[in-house]
C-alpha cells in the first residue's frame, strides 16, 4: 500500500532499517508500531534538513541508510526490525 503524509499529502518513503515512514517535503519521520505506520502529525518526528538529505540520498543509490540517532535514548530497536529475524 503507497501512504501519504497527512500534512503534505505527498508520497512516503519507507525505511526499512527504522522502521519509519519518512516524508520529504514535510520533513516528518513517521514511526512503525507492530508493523502498522503510526500516521499522526502530532506524533511525527521533525527532522532537520540536513537529515532528510542524507536519507534520500541514501534512498536514492539504494541503501537504507536509517536514523543516526534513536528518538528515544536507550531504547531497543523492535524485534521486527531485526535484520536477523527468521
Amino acid at each position: 500500500m503507497d501512504w501519504v503524509c497527512p500534512k503534505s499529502k505527498r508520497p512516503l518513503v519507507f525505511f526499512a532499517s527504522g522502521p519509519f515512514y519518512l516524508c520529504p517535503e514535510s520533513r516528518l519521520r513517521y514511526r512503525v508500531e507492530a508493523g502498522i505506520p503510526v500516521l499522526l502529525v502530532d506524533e511525527a518526528e521533525a527532522l532537520p534538513a540536513a537529515e532528510v538529505e542524507r536519507l534520500m540520498a541514501g534512498h536514492a543509490a539504494g541503501i537504507d541508510l536509517g536514523p543516526k540517532e534513536r528518538s528515544i535514548a536507550g531504547s531497543s530497536p523492535s524485534p521486527l526490525a531485526s535484520p536477523h529475524r527468521r
